[in-house]
């Protein structure tokens, strides 16, 4: 029986392991990719100013009349709501009222007041479609007879 020399034994060995260092190393899983980077802050909308036009009466901005506003029965507002993102994301204005009805255009809408004399409220709610909103409301009484 022939014995290996030792020169050759050394090399023998570490062929061997190079062959599983190069052989292992091809088998494991690649690196995780990084995580997503986090979203910006998302601003609310503000609202820059609510005006009201009555049918023969001078334009009320809201804000500066905190009683309710004066309305004959059957009679249609006008109410623009203007408002900004700083964000600048796409505004959608939502309304409301606890009475008489809406014709919605956007940020201006008319309401027109119910045959009921009452206090009614119409509500702008304003979402800019990533989470932010805001809301405004405003009193109106609507008057029997012209009173």
């Amino acid at each position: 029986m022939k014995l290996l020399q030792p020169c050759r034994w050394n090399a023998w060995i570490v062929s061997l392991i190079l062959v599983v260092i190069l052989v292992s190393g091809g088998c494991t899983s690649p690196p995780e990719p990084p995580p997503p980077p986090p979203e910006p802050d998302n601003s609310a909308p503000v609202i820059t100013s609510i005006t009201v036009l009555l049918p023969h009466a001078p334009l009320i901005t809201i804000g500066e009349k905190e009683e309710p506003i004066k309305i004959s029965r059957w009679n249609t507002a006008e109410i623009e709501c203007i408002a900004e993102d700083s964000d600048d994301d796409e505004l959608t204005f939502n309304w409301s009222a606890t009475g008489g009805k809406i014709t919605q255009r956007r940020n201006i809408i008319g309401w027109t007041a119910p045959a009921v004399a009452d206090n009614y409220t119409v509500t702008v709610n304003i979402s800019d479609g990533m989470g932010g909103e805001t809301e405004a409301s405003m009193v109106f009484n609507a008057l029997c007879c012209g009173h």
